[in-house]
């Protein structure tokens, strides 16, 4: 069986979240591990916006989406990159689609991936004018942050920008 390449119009893509649409009620922020040990989630994830809006769609009709991939700090610039908040709907997957498609592959160096980091950017995003009770988020990870291992942890000298999971 063929399949069938779908065609994405770039110019759509939206890699830096911003406030969430006047029209959206609810919200979910998923942090997804980019890096190489993650490579199968991630690319799932990168693969199927259509069928995160169907899902959202059903658990939240009125609420919107957006994504952090993180990697670690041997990725540099890939570290992490973004897929604003859009909603359920035609329009929404396309601009997701759009997004994602500009994601760039990041790789890893070393065990502890920047959860800390990540999640230090989730909790500065704007959430507009949506309650605390109807934010979400989603972190999916097959490694620790930072620091988390334990002394001695292998390859862990902690986040080189000094951010600690517990803060």
């Amino acid at each position: 069986m063929e399949t069938k390449k779908v065609e994405v119009d770039t110019s759509l893509a939206r890699n830096r979240i911003g406030a969430p649409p006047k029209e959206a009620e609810e919200l979910t922020i998923l942090l997804i591990d980019h890096s190489a040990s993650n490579k199968l989630i991630s690319r799932a994830v990168r693969q199927g916006g259509a069928y995160l809006h169907a899902i959202l769609a059903a658990l939240a009709p009125r609420g919107t989406i957006a994504i952090i991939f993180f990697s670690d700090h041997s990725d540099g610039d890939e570290l992490m990159q973004e897929a604003d908040y859009t909603i359920p709907g035609e329009r929404g997957v396309q601009i997701l689609r759009a997004s994602i498609d500009k994601v760039r592959d990041a790789n890893g160096g070393d065990l502890p991936e920047a959860i800390e980091c990540a999640l230090l950017r989730a909790s500065n995003l704007n959430f507009g004018k949506i309650p605390k009770e109807k934010r979400h988020l989603i972190l999916v990870s097959d490694q620790v942050a930072h620091g988390m291992s334990g002394k001695g942890g292998q390859h862990d000298e902690g986040c080189p920008d000094q951010v600690h999971w517990k803060d």
